[in-house]
Formats: C-alpha cells, structure tokens, sequence
C-alpha cells in the first residue's frame, strides 16, 4: 500500500523526511493539524507507536504564537531505531488526543525499500521482511608487516565471508518469520530490541494488565526467571527498567533481536519470554 491510498476513521498527518528531519533531533508537524487538535496543548510528553509495538517518549512542544507545533527530545532515537531515510514517508494517526498518543505507519522510498519495514496492527501484528542488502566487507590480511595473499587464497576468504553474511541473513529472516506467526492462548507483546537501553511495553497491553505504577515482575526464559521492575510514568507509558540489564546480559540479546513475552500468570505477573535470534 502507498502512503497516498492510507485511510484512518482517526485524524491523521504525514510527514516526509527531509535533510532537516533525519539529522536534527526536532520535527516540526503540519501547522492545520496542530491548530485542529492541539490547540489546549503546551509542552509534554508525546508517545509514538509503531505496529510491532514499540513505543518512544518524545518531547512535545505546541508555540501558541505561531500555532507550530513540534517533537523533539527523543525524536532522534525514534529516526535511528527504524531506521528513516530521506524521502521516506511517516504517517501520524492520533489515537489518544488527551494523553497524546500517535500510531506511526512508514512508506519508505524506493531506494531504501529493501531495509526491513514493519506492519499490521494489534495483538499479535505480523512482522514483513524485505531482502536486505548485504553490506560491503574488507577483507584484510591479519599481518602487521608486508604480507602477501595470492588472488586465490583471498578470492576463497573472500567467499567464506559472504557466505557467513548469507547465512546469517537468512537466519535472521526465518528467525522474523517464526516470531511474526507467534500465537498463544495467553496475551503477549513483542519488542524489537533497538540500540537504547531502554525497553517499553505497548500501550495496550500496558492499560490492561499493568495495575500499578511500579512493581516487580518475573521474566523466564526456560527454567530461569530473572526480576526486573515495570515503571509506568503515564497511563499510557510503561518501561522495564531495573533488572532488564542482567537479563539481556544473561541471554546473550543484541540489537535487531525480538522478545516475546508470554503472560502466563496475571495475579504476581510472570512473563515468558520467547527469543528469536536477528
């Protein structure tokens, strides 16, 4: 689907990424949208969601004078996370005017359709995964002094690398694939690991199942649980903090991996967690 054909019952912008958007850590939105509905708005706290259900915290900030509104703090991380290009296309739907809460769809350009794109909405949303291209690789010889590699000996060095590459982006495909048809009878939520060390819980599943605003829940994978606090700081923003260190360390999770959790007790809320190698 093109962003032009893109149709909400909720009120709706798109933005598309200059130069100005992609480097600075601010983005300024359409100016009838800001004066439509967010007029009773000064400064605060924006959440901005996308389908596979991570959240970012942006800095909000609406100029009453000018009726310009913008993001800022935290818009930079939200850029770098999904990863955003020039010339691609964000659309903002408004999902919760008074806490401020926008879904995200992206339109990327064509040149840079071939990253991984997310999609679909909900419980359970499907994960799309595009060929990636893979990177260029030096290879070089691991001698400090003159050394000489014959042609065919660096040609076969040469394969083995983009061999590995290979393999390892088919593995990271099937691995988005598995985690995309995840099911169980239980609510779950997913979060793709990004590059901060910060991990969010959707909203939805957040107002449904999380209570207080700040306890202590069990994560398990296998035979091992590991404690980790949930900190909500707005009805509609829940983080794992204290505890999520020592889990990610213990399992090995890098940056592109998916967690799933799996609430299976709802009562002292234990989450397991299903992880898929990316």
């Amino acid at each position: 689907m093109k962003a032009n054909a893109f149709k909400s019952d909720k009120p709706s912008f798109r933005i598309a990424m200059h130069p100005y958007s992609i480097h600075y850590n601010n983005v300024y939105l359409p100016k009838e949208f800001a004066k439509t509905y967010l007029t009773k708005l000064s400064s605060g706290i924006a959440i901005l969601q996308v389908s596979d259900g991570r959240t970012w915290s942006v800095n909000f900030k609406f100029d009453h004078a000018n009726s310009r509104a913008r993001l800022m703090k935290g818009w930079s991380p939200f850029v770098r996370d999904n990863n955003l290009k020039v010339g691609d296309v964000c659309i903002f739907t408004l999902i919760n005017c008074t806490e401020l809460v926008f879904d995200v769809v992206f339109f990327p350009t064509e040149e840079s359709a071939e990253r991984p794109l997310s999609t679909g909405h909900g419980r359970g949303a499907t994960v799309q995964v595009r060929e990636m291209k893979c990177p260029l690789v030096k290879v070089e010889s691991e001698c400090g002094m003159n050394c000489e590699i014959g042609k065919n000996k660096m040609s076969n060095i040469s394969g083995q690398v983009t061999q590995r590459l290979s393999s390892s982006l088919k593995t990271a495909r099937v691995n988005l694939e598995a985690a995309s048809k995840f099911s169980s009878k239980n609510p779950f939520f997913k979060v793709i690991l990004g590059s901060g060390h910060t991990v969010h819980v959707p909203v939805n599943f957040a107002r449904s199942f999380i209570k207080q605003e700040k306890q202590t829940v069990m994560l398990q994978v296998k035979d091992r649980s590991w404690p980790v606090s949930l900190i909500s700081y707005k009805p509609c923003a829940t983080s794992i903090g204290q505890g999520w260190a020592a889990f990610a360390k213990e399992n090995c999770l890098r940056e592109g991996d998916v967690c799933i959790f799996d609430l299976i007790e709802m009562n002292d809320i234990v989450l397991k967690g299903h992880i898929f190698r990316c």
